[in-house]
């Protein structure tokens, strides 16, 4: 293995912010969770819904506090993130 290859892994986005996008970009998954119509931040429109249904298919887990909680390793105080232009925005109460 090169540097090359080293540095161009080094500049993906964390595994859980993949798993994330490919949740929210999911057009099957817009009833539970969508892009707002900004499409630069997300709503989990049914937080009960995407822990049962959605969390299991993308994490070891179907807990929604523990998917906020992960979510706010990436921010300060809030569940929201940017991300190459992208803000992951959690709205909802379980």
């Amino acid at each position: 293995m090169d540097g090359s290859q080293t540095s161009s892994t080094s500049n993906a986005p964390p595994p859980f912010l993949t798993k994330t996008y490919d949740m929210v970009d999911d057009p099957a998954t817009d009833s539970i969770v969508s892009w707002s119509p900004g499409n630069n931040s997300f709503i989990v429109w049914n937080p009960p819904e995407f822990a049962r249904d959605l969390l299991p298919k993308y994490f070891k887990h179907n807990n929604f506090s523990s998917f906020v909680r992960q979510l706010n390793t990436y921010v300060s105080s809030m569940a929201v993130l940017c991300w190459d232009n992208i803000f992951f925005q959690v709205i909802g109460k379980l």
